[in-house]
């Protein structure tokens, strides 16, 4: 008889639990200086966290809490010029994501979508068969922001 392990794979479960919030923390940068752009991100989201197919259902909040640990990644496109940037939120659910504005950026609008992720892992029943809980959320468009020369 195999052992248990040998027929094992990691499973991965998408849970969309994360509502995010976010505004800049100016309306306007420079090109050079730093953006930041303030989140905050919260569980649960507003939406059914399991279905999709390109219209979640709307759920309500069954509970608010904030999201400790959670990892975010910015994608910011000014013009043709596509800048990105990460953070990671406090135990009040609060981070801070700086993007550098590259010098051979355009002046012009900061578009562009913001992604929170943490997964969750329980070796079941050993660590070579593990289930991997990812919590997620996304935000888009997030708020635009004004790029000067």
């Amino acid at each position: 008889m195999k052992p248990a392990s040998a027929s094992c794979a990691d499973v991965t479960v998408p849970l969309r639990m994360f509502k995010i919030e976010a505004k800049w923390a100016k309306p306007s940068y420079k090109v050079g200086n730093t953006a930041k752009l303030k989140v905050n991100v919260t569980r649960t989201d507003e939406r059914d966290p399991v279905t999709d197919e390109g219209m979640p259902w709307p759920t309500g909040r069954p509970i608010e809490e904030p999201a400790e640990g959670v990892s975010l990644g910015l994608a910011l496109f000014v013009g043709d010029v596509y800048l990105n940037a990460g953070g990671t939120t406090d135990d009040a659910g609060n981070a801070i994501v700086p993007v550098k504005i590259e010098a051979y950026t355009d002046p012009g609008t900061g578009v562009g979508r913001l992604y929170a992720e943490k997964i969750l892992i329980n070796d079941f029943p050993d660590s070579s068969c593990r289930i991997l809980i990812k919590e997620y959320g996304v935000l888009e468009p997030i708020p635009k922001v004004r790029i000067a020369g």
